[in-house]
Order: structure tokens, then C-alpha cells, then sequence
């Protein structure tokens, strides 16, 4: 599976929302181990699901930035409709992010490669966090961020 790393403009998201250098590294190692299984079992349809996932996480950064943008140069209209975008790209990394988990535990479940997948499956949240809006999307943050070092 090749990822291609988003284009945010001028834009730098780390000027947005700072991630701990741990935090960005668990979040793509854990990636990058799950697609490893998923590429050595040639699961070509939960790689899809992956993929899907990715780039449900590029589409909420990208929409942060965008509202963030908003917010300092438009209307109050524009922005409302901007952070309308980041509900529905928020919501729909959530539904993926959950669509992908539950997939991966039926599948695989929790106990294969030797435990690198964890309960929280792809999301290295603790479990507690797992139902936490804000908390995926500091998630989504710090994998974009840790897969192409940002």
C-alpha cells in the first residue's frame, strides 16, 4: 500500500495543534505494523479499509487547517459552513476509525503477530479514550503527523 503524503499548502498543521514526538510515533508505528500484517496476510480488502481510514484522517486535518484559516479571515457564515466540514469529516473519521477496528478484531483478533494489535486495534489510545471525539482527532494528528514526519 503506498501512502501519499498530503499537501497542506503553506499551511504547516504544527502551527495548529502541537503532538508530542511520542505520541506521533506510536500512532505510525502502530499503522505501519497493522498494514505490515495486513500486507503479509495479502488482505487486499482490509488494506483498502486502511487506506480508507487514512485518508479520512488527511480530510479532518485538512478541514482543521481550512477552518482554522476561516476563523482569522471570513465571515461568520463562511466559518459556520467550515465547521460544518469539520463535524462531517470528524464524524466520518470516527465511523471509519470504528468500521476499521471492529473489522480488524472479527478478522484477525486481538491476539495476532504476537500482540501487536492491541484492544484499542489501530488507535493508540487507551481504551478509555477510544469514544472520546476530541481525543481521535489529536489521534488523526499525530499519525498524519508521525507517517511523514511534520
Amino acid at each position: 500500500m503506498a501512502l501519499k503524503k498530503p499537501s497542506f499548502g503553506s499551511d504547516n498543521p504544527n502551527n495548529i495543534i502541537r503532538i508530542s514526538d511520542s505520541d506521533k510515533g506510536r500512532a505510525a508505528k502502530r499503522f505501519l505494523d497493522i498494514m505490515i500484517i495486513l500486507e503479509k496476510h495479502d488482505d487486499t480488502e482490509m488494506l483498502a479499509e486502511l487506506e480508507l481510514l487514512f485518508d479520512a484522517c488527511v480530510r479532518y486535518v485538512k478541514t482543521i487547517i481550512k477552518l482554522n484559516k476561516y476563523k482569522m479571515t471570513t465571515s461568520r457564515e463562511d466559518a459556520a459552513a467550515s465547521d460544518l466540514n469539520r463535524r462531517t469529516a470528524h464524524n466520518s473519521l470516527i465511523a471509519q476509525l470504528e468500521a476499521f477496528n471492529r473489522k480488524l478484531g472479527k478478522k484477525y483478533g486481538w491476539k495476532v503477530e504476537g500482540g501487536i494489535i492491541s484492544p484499542g486495534g489501530i488507535c493508540t489510545l487507551p481504551s478509555h479514550h477510544i469514544k472520546n471525539r476530541e481525543k481521535i482527532g489529536d489521534w488523526s494528528w499525530a499519525l498524519i503527523a508521525g507517517m511523514f514526519d511534520m
